[in-house]
């Protein structure tokens, strides 16, 4: 397995960004992952962040019995959550900015969970 490293991987990012952005004039939920967190931002047309959260918002004791998935799974709930209970964002589709990652695991997890909970993507 190769890794990409250094000016492959800025490569790749510019390039899944750019498709991204070229959809119509639609808001963007990215996804940013280390090897403990996982984060979810609601980004708008300018790059502003509307909403976010992350997995470091989890109680430390509530961390310990559940695995990562379980965990990007209950991230993507709450930042749901989130997005249903601010007005501005009722209704509206998003794009799913999955960075350099694949889109599995924990990132898979996050989109399906939002999905389920009402999130258009």
């Amino acid at each position: 397995m190769t890794f990409l490293q250094g000016k492959d991987l800025r490569q790749k990012r510019s390039k899944i960004k750019v498709k991204a952005r070229n959809k119509s004039n639609r808001s963007i939920i990215a996804v940013k992952r280390s090897n403990k967190n996982i984060s979810v931002y609601l980004k708008s047309l300018d790059g502003l962040i509307i909403e976010s959260y992350s997995s470091q918002a989890i109680s430390a004791e509530e961390r310990k019995k559940l695995t990562g998935l379980e965990i990007a799974t209950l991230v993507g709930d709450k930042f749901a959550e989130k997005c249903k209970n601010n007005t501005k964002l009722k209704d509206q589709i998003f794009v799913f900015e999955k960075g350099s990652y694949k889109y599995f695991g924990r990132v898979k997890n996050v989109a399906e969970s939002c999905r389920k909970a009402g999130i258009l993507l």
